[in-house]
Formats: C-alpha cells, sequence, structure tokens
C-alpha cells in the first residue's frame, strides 16, 4: 500500500476502494463461507488485506468494517478458527492497526447513530476474533479492546444491561466484555449486585411485615479487637444459613454511637482485614521483600476461618466497599479460573521461581549438578515441617534433563495448590457464597484485583480538581489554600491516612479520585481555632476550620489523621 500511495493518485486510490468493495460483496455472497476448510483460503487474504488498507479508515469506507465482520461471523467454525489462527500470528503494531481500524467505526458509529444495532453487531464480531487471536498470542495489551465510546458516560450501560438480561433482546456488549473497561465492568457488576439485594431488601421488608420477622437490612453488632473476628464469624455463619448475607450491610460497633451511612462499614472492614492477617493468627505468611501474603500451609483445621475471609471479600465487593488487600495476581487468577504458569510463582515465592528457571535453562547435566529428587520439603504452621512426593513419582527419583519440565509442572501444582488445597478451599467456598454471577465472569484476574482494592495511584491533583466547597468556602480561601499545599506536601503514605480519614478508605475508586461519591466536599466549621478537623466520612465531607496560617493548621491536621480511629455520633 505505501508503495502503491505515494504517487497520490486518484485514480490508485479509485481502484483500490473499488476492488475491495467488489470483494467483500463476492465474499458475502459467495457460498464459499460454507465450504469445510477452503472458505479460510478464499477469505483470509482479502480481509486481512482490506483492514491493512489506509483507505478503510476514510468515512465514505468505514461501511467494509461491518462487512468483514459479517463475512467473520457467517464462515464456518472450522473456518473462524482457521482464521484465528492466522490474526494470531499478528505482532503488535499489525495487531494494534486493524483493532484500531475496528474501534474506530464502533466508537463514530455509536456517536452518529446513538444506538446499536446490526453494524455495530458485526463489528465486535469482528473484534471478538482479533481478541481471540490476542489471548493466545499475547502480542498486544488487553487494555487496546476497551472501547472509548462503550466506556463514557454518554452510553446508556443500563440499557446494554436490560438487553443482557432479557432473553427476547438482541445484541448486548456485557455478552462481549472485553469492550468494557474495569469501571464499567464494575457498574455492571453494581447493577447486578442492586437487583439482588433490592430483591432480597424487598422480600426481607414484607416478611417483618407480615411475620413481624427480620430486618430489611444485613445487621453486623461487633465489639471492636479482641473480639471483633469471633463476633464477626458467628454472625457471618448465622446469616450465611439463613439467606441474609444479601441484604444491605449495616455495622454497629457495640457501646459506640455512631451511625452507619457507610463509613462505618469502611473502617469494619478495615480492622477486621488488620486482625485476620496479624502473624499471630497463622493464617497467612507475609514475605518482607514482596510486601504479599500468602496462605500458610497447615494441618490445622481453619476452614471456617478461610471462608470467613471470602465471604468478607465478597461481601465487601457487593456493598461497593473497596478492601486494602495484599495478595500476589495468582490469587486472583486461580478465581477466575486462569491456568497456572511458572511465571505466577514469580510474586509468591521468587527465590524458588529463579532456582526453576535455572533449572530450565541449565546446559549441563541438571541431575548431578542440582541433585534434586521428586520429593519436596516445607514449613507449615508453628514450625512444623512436611514432606511431599510430586505426582506418581517415588520420593527418591532423581530430576534429570529429560524430566525437569515435568518436575517444574509438578513442583508448581504442589506450591500453588496441592500444599494450601484446605485454605484455600475455604476462602474460595465463602467468595462464590457472594460472587459467582455471570457479571463477575467478565472480569480478568488483574481487573478482578482493580475491583477488590482499587487504585494506589493518589492523584491528589485530580482530588483537587473535582473538590466542591461549602459554607463559604472556595476554591480562592485562605485556610484552603494553604490546606492544599500543606497535602500536596505529604508523602504517599500520609495522602493515604488522609484520604482514609476523609473517605473511610485508603484506596482509590477505579475511576480514581474524580469518581469518589459523594464527591470530596470541604465545608467551613468555624473560625480560626486550635479546634481539629474532622469528616463526615459517609458523605466524603471534610470540615475545615477557617485556619489562617499555615503552622496551626498543618499540626491539627496532622494530628487529626493519626488519631482517627473510631466513630462519633457527629
Amino acid at each position: 500500500y505505501q508503495s502503491l500511495l505515494t504517487a497520490d493518485e486518484q485514480s490508485l486510490l479509485k481502484v483500490v476502494v473499488d476492488g475491495s468493495r467488489k470483494i467483500l460483496c463476492h465474499l458475502g455472497q459467495a457460498n464459499i463461507l460454507a465450504a469445510p476448510t477452503g472458505g479460510f483460503i478464499c477469505i483470509s487474504l482479502p480481509i486481512s488485506a482490506i483492514l491493512c488498507s489506509p483507505v478503510i479508515d476514510r468515512p465514505e469506507n468505514s461501511v467494509m468494517v461491518p462487512q468483514i465482520g459479517r463475512i467473520v461471523m457467517d464462515c464456518t467454525e472450522t473456518c473462524r478458527r482457521m482464521l484465528l489462527q492466522e490474526w494470531s500470528r499478528l505482532d503488535r503494531s499489525q495487531l494494534t492497526r486493524l483493532v484500531e481500524v475496528v474501534q474506530q467505526f464502533i466508537t463514530l458509529h455509536l456517536y452518529e447513530v446513538q444506538t446499536v444495532d446490526h453494524e455495530i453487531e458485526s463489528a465486535t464480531g469482528l473484534l471478538e476474533v482479533l481478541f481471540e487471536g490476542n489471548e493466545t498470542s499475547n502480542a498486544a495489551p488487553y487494555s487496546i479492546f476497551y472501547n472509548d465510546a462503550v466506556n463514557s458516560d454518554d452510553f446508556n450501560i443500563v440499557e446494554d444491561y436490560k438487553r443482557w438480561k432479557n432473553p427476547c433482546q438482541a445484541f448486548s456488549f456485557c455478552d462481549k466484555a472485553f469492550v468494557y473497561d474495569p469501571a464499567s465492568k464494575s457498574r455492571i457488576l453494581q447493577l447486578e449486585n442492586d437487583r439482588a439485594m433490592c430483591n432480597e431488601f424487598q422480600d426481607a421488608l414484607l416478611r417483618s411485615v407480615l411475620l413481624n420477622a427480620t430486618s430489611p437490612y444485613f445487621v453486623l453488632r461487633v465489639r471492636r479487637s479482641p473480639y471483633l473476628v469471633h463476633d464477626t464469624l458467628q454472625q457471618v455463619e448465622g446469616a450465611l444459613s439463613s439467606g441474609s448475607l444479601k441484604k444491605p450491610l449495616k455495622v454497629q460497633f457495640i457501646g459506640e454511637e455512631g451511625v452507619d451511612e457507610g463509613g462505618i462499614a469502611k473502617e469494619f472492614f478495615q480492622l477486621l482485614l488488620r486482625d485476620i492477617f496479624d502473624p499471630d493468627y497463622g493464617m497467612f505468611q507475609y514475605d518482607d521483600v514482596t510486601r504479599l501474603h500468602w496462605f500458610r500451609p497447615s494441618t490445622l483445621d481453619q476452614e471456617q476461618e478461610y471462608k470467613l475471609i471470602g465471604i468478607m471479600i465478597g461481601l465487601a465487593i457487593y456493598n461497593s466497599q473497596l478492601l486494602e488487600l495484599n495478595f500476589p495476581m495468582v490469587l486472583f487468577k486461580k478465581l477466575t479460573g486462569n491456568a497456572l504458569k511458572l511465571d505466577d510463582l514469580r510474586e509468591v515465592y521468587p527465590e524458588i521461581h529463579h532456582s526453576l528457571e535455572q533449572l530450565l535453562s541449565h546446559n549441563g547435566d541438571a541431575e548431578s549438578d542440582f541433585r534434586l529428587t521428586f520429593q519436596v520439603e516445607y514449613e507449615t504452621a508453628f514450625g512444623e515441617l512436611n514432606c511431599a512426593n510430586l505426582g506418581a513419582y517415588d520420593g527418591g527419583t532423581p530430576v534429570t534433563n529429560d524430566n525437569r519440565e515435568e518436575f517444574v509442572e509438578l513442583y508448581l501444582q504442589n506450591l500453588l495448590v496441592d500444599r494450601i488445597a484446605p485454605q484455600y478451599e475455604g476462602f474460595s467456598k465463602g467468595f462464590y457464597s457472594l460472587c459467582s454471577g455471570p457479571a463477575l465472569r467478565m472480569f480478568r484476574a488483574e481487573e478482578l484485583e482493580s475491583l477488590i482494592c482499587g487504585s494506589c495511584v493518589l492523584d491528589f491533583e485530580e482530588l483537587q480538581r473535582h473538590t466542591v466547597y461549602e459554607n463559604g468556602f472556595t476554591k480562592e480561601s485562605t485556610a484552603v489554600t494553604i490546606f492544599w499545599a500543606v497535602v500536596h506536601s505529604f508523602s504517599e503514605e500520609q495522602k493515604k491516612l488522609f484520604l482514609s480519614f476523609v473517605t473511610g478508605s485508603g484506596r482509590v475508586p477505579i475511576k480514581g479520585l474524580s469518581d469518589l461519591h459523594p464527591p470530596f466536599t470541604i465545608t467551613k466549621n468555624g473560625s480560626h481555632s486550635e479546634r481539629l478537623p474532622t469528616a463526615h466520612t459517609c458523605f466524603n465531607i471534610f470540615l475545615l476550620p477557617d485556619y489562617n496560617d499555615r503552622d496551626t493548621l498543618e499540626r491539627c491536621l496532622r494530628t487529626a489523621i493519626n488519631n482517627s480511629e473510631g466513630f462519633g455520633l457527629m
């Protein structure tokens, strides 16, 4: 194409355009699409050539994209598989070019027609084949398949969700979840949760009226540490058996007057996870280098405790709470059903991962140089030592050049699956008891982590741009100007403390700090004094006295954020 079109001759451009249209028209009408394998030979080269053509970017030629989509969707399964194999060989630049062509059509056509029609459906079908090819090759980041128009505020995601839930309706992007970014997927999951929560709320309300029965909320009444885990476990077990977990959550700390409109629940999750991950519980091991937690192998029966953790993570998702979890990506891969690979070991056991890579790449004699056998020894809780044979091999079988790949596969299985099987089984049971619906299956492992944990990027410039001011404050007010100067000078840890102080969580929503609901609000709370600033975490409201100097403001603010645990009724 570059050679043809450098001359910029309109006659050549016309030949390319007319030829492409005729080929697509022929492919769309011919019987070759029904041929067992011949269809692949007939459509692969012309379709790839047309998609690579620079003329397809022009608005007047964009109709070719859905035409190609229809041809691909109408061909036989064998032909589609062969086309997929062909496209999985594309390098990053080639694949990105094809994806951009299709994405551009979907975006512009959606803005133009303001509805999801057959043209959109056909183009998305084409995008799906490219996506599947990339899943095989990993040539390009999966994020290139997120569509800007579909993920914009202008797109009616609620209607798309309704189409998905209505079997009589036609196409829905929810069936092609690769076009949705994590924020949009979280909205869909919230719609799903709201639907289930509303049904449970209405049922409970009806029971409470007719039978003088239970509350329409799942109310957790708990004591603080050291009783928090015990109280929570006891009440969650009861709620699980009665089906109350899917009610909206309310938390009350016994002996405190806090009214939970969201902020107390945030603090509850933080304190509960802090206690559960305490080394004294012995449930998780912590790596000082990677700063990650992982299941601790143990012969103790702690299924209920691990199940509680899984339930609480599911409960947090269900109630739109972000959690500060430090788990490796492999956990989220296990939850989303992905196959595990050697590279997944890098975060959990970096030294073992390095040793196994050395074993696989070793040019000498593995048996004499490494002296490994198909038996491994590992430490469980309280320092106990366990031995395990790998696979069906006898423990004394040496690792050789011929069997080292199988040894690595079996050792990986032992490390990430077998030795933590009871712990992970309890955890996953708890998690899936609340999070097993079709909306959750849209998420990739990386997206699931973002859904549960939010983002760690503390962009306070973004927070400042989207802040609301009330009760006499404006962005030019002296106290406000001093405040922003102080918080911008904070370290990352101090910013995290401040965010937790005003929102109840140190984590950032998937879409960033501009997506706080309600928006972060600074309101004047009296004149200059030594009084500390306070916050309504339920509503993301920061009550700031009208300080007139930096020293007072910074001293009072630091005191407040470093001593913020515990809620009183304000």
